[in-house]
């Protein structure tokens, strides 16, 4: 629970982190050297596509930023790390894309009394993958947008701070 997070450290990732195409950093908790060693199992890295696997967030998927590593994910985050690293990109797109949403949401309501994507099924799921220089073209742009995406975002972050420092100073 939020008793055992830090102040600084490791990022541990929950399912409220990740949204489609979008990581969200509020409220991103930190762990320990010693809590992050019980989660060597789920070392996230560059590049790697996060994917909810429970609850109403079910199939929601973003790729981890960078500024976010190191980390770990909770039990309601999956990894799904591409064979090459060009892929992530095509895969995170696929995986949004809204006829493989609702396959994946049809999964996830299968057989059981809640929402939940396992490993297995996952691991079954087949897409189909493009040539390997059509990956690598489709990463270099998507590269380029995500960076502006990123810093975009960065920017709004800091503007918003500025906002809540300033009303605060004008309400004292």
């Amino acid at each position: 629970g939020k008793e055992s997070y830090c102040q600084e450290g490791i990022s541990l990732i929950r399912s409220t982190h990740v949204l489609d195409y979008q990581f969200l950093y509020e409220d991103l908790a930190k762990i320990n050297e010693a809590q992050a060693k019980a989660l060597d199992g789920v070392i996230v890295e560059s590049k790697d596509v996060l994917f909810n696997i429970t609850g109403v967030s079910v199939a929601r998927c973003c790729m981890v930023p960078d500024d976010v590593l190191p980390a770990r994910v909770n039990q309601h985050v999956m990894i799904v790390r591409p064979s090459q690293k060009c892929m992530a990109f095509y895969l995170l797109y696929t995986l949004c894309y809204p006829d493989v949403k609702n396959t994946l949401l049809g999964i996830s309501q299968a057989g059981s009394t809640r929402e939940a994507i396992t490993k297995d099924e996952m691991e079954r799921f087949k897409i189909i993958v493009p040539a390997q220089e059509i990956l690598q073209k489709f990463d270099n742009e998507c590269s380029k947008i995500f960076e502006r995406k990123n810093l975009a975002t960065k920017e709004n972050q800091t503007l918003t701070q500025m906002q809540t420092l300033l009303l605060s100073k004008m309400g004292n």
